[in-house]
């Protein structure tokens, strides 16, 4: 009895060792940004980073993102999805993320020179910290399958440089005899099963990495067109055949060898032989087992747009802080992520209070923290800045466009977002806009344009959708009998909504109400701004503290 009773305080001891391990880490957490942990993705942070990726027998696919790009919301269930699927490639590559927006991430971000969002990195087995090791770039590929292919390419490519000595072989090779290929397989194999295929087919490899946690099986991709192909018998491919090591082969080539037929007949054949599966429990296996360089040839755009900013309304003590920092940011040409933020903190503090009281993005806030605030914000901004424009002498008007153009190029975090907006521009002729009210109604139908294409995008508020605005409800003298846009109304409507008299009477609506009172159009923007100007988000306590205080 007493003997009972050990084994089952040794078994609940060692329950509560395991589950402790996965709740206890104090460097873990469950949910950040866009990801969960039951997204089967590692979420990187800036204390448990270094731990979780260097060192460490296993590669990483690293993917750095900030949670207010649209682009990254838009890529994070293809993320999602490759992860899901490669799980059981933990012991040769791990997905991982970290979000740039939140704070204490930026310095990581900055190491690894984030330009943009998302990024993806690859870090190889055995990754060291150092200045100069940033990872391989992957491009953010449009499908799940695709990047999975990109994935497979580099771990062939790598173990060609002597790399991943834990990942089956990829290499592939034309043979002549069972015997031939069985000569180079480890005695302990009992099952050999040969994948007949093109050199550029990835189905081989797949499979070879989907079964890497089993025992005494492996895979060999073999030539289509070598002489074993025929012996085999095999005559469309991908084609499959299991080799028992006492050389007797079985066919198993799927009607449609896709890679997930080809691991299904792989399974089924192992069920018939009682083959004894690996336990895939991935939360107990886990257990236990800027500098910015970039010069600013950016930089002209950089301080045009900060001056056109400084150009409109804004409370004196903001002014003069973004006076200061636009000349010390003109300066020099290049500073490190650091020095930018010591730079930001240390005018903040000379100028305080900057900001406007403890508000969030009131006027901007979506209905969770991923949505709106931040875009909507930069939108507003735009807007001011061309109605204020119109509202001066001289042609200010385009000037803003110029330097809008040049600000979303050289400094928007979210790249498919600046490529789609710079391809707009070019396509409805930013630059041949010579008149301020025509400035104003350009950017109201670039607006509108953006809205039409990602109404019903996964980056959409559900409870603000994206429509052509302003609405009917807004402004019933903006529409024609037949739908048709009364441009005169809805540049007068512009003007009320976007112009300097508008900001004022917020202003004394605020003073006159509640200490949660609204930002102004012109707050939500500047901080949208500077938000964005930094790709690695180095200032990203100026877009907390301007949302808080």
């Amino acid at each position: 009895m007493n003997s009972w009773c050990l084994i089952i305080l040794c078994a609940v001891f060692l329950i509560i060792t395991i589950n402790g391990a996965v709740v206890l880490d104090r460097d873990d957490v469950e949910q950040q940004g866009l990801y969960k942990k039951s997204d089967h993705v590692t979420i990187l942070t800036n204390k448990n980073f270094d731990k979780k990726v260097y060192g460490q027998k296993n590669a990483y696919l690293v993917q750095f993102y900030n949670s207010y790009c649209g682009h990254c919301r838009a890529f994070a269930p293809k993320f999602k999805s490759l992860a899901a699927d490669i799980e059981h490639w933990a012991n040769v590559v791990k997905l991982a993320v970290i979000d740039c927006s939140v704070e204490e991430n930026n310095e990581i971000c900055r190491q690894f020179e984030v330009m943009a969002y998302p990024s993806l990195r690859y870090l190889h087995e055995n990754y060291v910290k150092g200045n100069a090791f940033v990872g391989d770039k992957f491009s953010s590929a449009d499908t799940a399958d695709k990047l999975k292919s990109q994935l497979i390419a580099k771990i062939q490519s790598e173990q060609t440089l002597g790399r991943l000595p834990l990942a089956p072989r990829l290499d592939i090779a034309a043979y002549a005899s069972y015997a031939a290929v069985l000569s180079k397989v480890p005695s302990d194999i009992k099952y050999t099963f040969l994948v007949f295929e093109n050199e550029n087919s990835t189905a081989g490899s797949e499979l070879a990495l989907d079964i890497s946690d089993y025992k005494n099986v492996i895979v060999r991709r073999v030539h289509e067109n070598s002489e074993l192909a025929d012996i085999a018998g095999v005559t469309h491919f991908p084609g499959l055949v299991a080799v028992k090591s006492t050389l007797e082969p079985t066919p198993l080539t799927p009607k449609n060898p896709s890679s997930q037929n080809l691991l299904n007949a792989v399974n089924t054949f192992l069920k018939t032989k009682n083959y004894a599966f690996p336990e895939r429990n991935s939360a107990v296996e886990d257990t236990l087992n800027n500098f910015i360089s970039e010069q600013f040839a950016p930089e002209h755009s950089l301080i045009i747009w900060m001056l056109l900013v400084l150009s409109f309304p804004a409370r004196k003590k903001l002014k003069e802080y973004l006076t200061e920092l636009r000349d010390t940011l003109a300066s020099r040409n290049q500073w490190s992520g650091n020095e930018v933020y010591e730079n930001v903190i240390r005018l903040e503090v000379n100028h305080d209070p900057v900001y406007t009281s403890n508000s969030d993005y009131i006027g901007c806030k979506g209905s969770q923290p991923q949505y709106r605030g931040y875009t909507c914000g930069l939108w507003t901004l735009f807007h001011t800045l061309t109605v204020n424009a119109a509202q001066k002498p001289g042609l200010e008007g385009p000037r803003v466009l110029s330097a809008m153009h040049g600000y979303v190029k050289h400094f928007f975090g979210c790249t498919e977002c600046s490529v789609h907006f710079q391809a707009m521009a070019d396509k409805n002729r930013i630059f041949q806009i010579k008149e301020n009210d025509k400035a104003v109604l350009w950017l109201w139908i670039a607006h509108n344009e953006v809205n039409l294409r990602l109404a019903g995008d996964v980056t959409e508020d559900p409870k603000y959708p994206k429509i052509q605005y302003p609405s009917v409800s807004n402004c019933p003298k903006c529409r024609l009998s037949r739908g048709a846009w009364n441009l005169p109304a809805v540049y007068e409507y512009l003007q009320r909504v976007y112009g300097a008299e508008n900001i004022r009477d917020l202003r004394r609506a605020r003073s006159a109400a509640a200490p949660q009172s609204p930002f102004s159009n012109l707050d939500i923007g500047m901080l949208s701004f500077f938000i964005g100007i930094f790709p690695a988000e180095e200032i990203v306590i100026f877009m907390i503290r301007y949302m808080a205080g």
